[in-house]
């Protein structure tokens, strides 16, 4: 039986995933496919202090953005299978 959460980003949108599915887990999160199985979606077990967050902030910003938006980006993006969102 499936279990979908839906949450919002701190971006603003809108991100599902179904919490009986768990994917894989380890030290610090557990993950979760979404409903249609397209991504996945990694839940920290306990709050992460400061210097976490940014450090998730910038792997999920900037330094996507260096890797996937300047020449040559749409190699990585072809053999890593990343979803945009932009």
């Amino acid at each position: 039986m499936s279990n979908i959460v839906k949450l919002k980003a701190s971006d603003g949108s809108t991100v599902e995933f179904d919490s009986s599915t768990l994917a894989g887990s380890g030290g610090m999160k557990d993950v979760y496919f979404s409903p249609d199985r397209s991504y996945v979606v990694a839940w920290f077990r306990k709050p992460q202090d400061y210097n976490s967050v940014d450090r998730l902030k910038n792997l999920v910003g900037t330094y996507r953005e260096r890797i996937f938006n300047q020449p040559g980006g749409d190699y990585w993006t072809k053999n890593f299978c990343c979803r945009r969102t932009n």
